[in-house]
């Protein structure tokens, strides 16, 4: 039985909130450990995925990154673009602009960042959209094949 147009929006609303919510504590926590790991000592070391999320420098490239963007190294082994400390990666915000219609207002909303932030997100992809357009077509295949 498929549900009518609104009661799957709703669905959506609802699992956007959750994954709001979910950044929200996430982004708390990161917080939270900054305060008691500062940078000048270093953390107790990590036993499981030790490479995970972790900061890297950007790739060379002939343009200059803006300095609200960095890299991460994630899961997959993948130096990934993303907004600040926030873990939300350039490709996110890129797709809930174009496949969902959000404007850079209604992003910032949904995912709890500046308009700033959001602007420099997508001034990043301008100038360096063979990256992230690989990247996004590398797991559109890899979600075809295995999911």
């Amino acid at each position: 039985m498929q549900l009518p147009l609104r009661a799957r929006w709703k669905l959506v609303e609802k699992l956007l909130a959750s994954i709001h919510q979910e950044t929200s504590r996430s982004q708390t926590a990161a917080r939270q450990a900054e305060t008691a790991y500062p940078r000048e000592t270093s953390p107790p070391q990590q036993t499981a995925r030790p490479q995970e999320n972790r900061v890297v420098e950007p790739p060379a490239s002939p343009k200059k990154a803006p300095q609200l963007i960095r890299y991460r190294v994630g899961g997959s082994g993948q130096a990934v673009a993303t907004v600040g400390d926030s873990g939300i990666r350039v490709q996110t915000l890129l797709l809930a602009g174009t496949k969902w219609s959000w404007n850079v207002r209604r992003i910032s909303r949904e995912y709890g960042l500046s308009e700033e932030e959001v602007t420099e997100a997508l001034m990043y992809y301008q100038s360096h959209k063979a990256e992230i357009d690989t990247a996004i077509a590398s797991e559109l295949s890899f979600e075809a094949t295995h999911v």
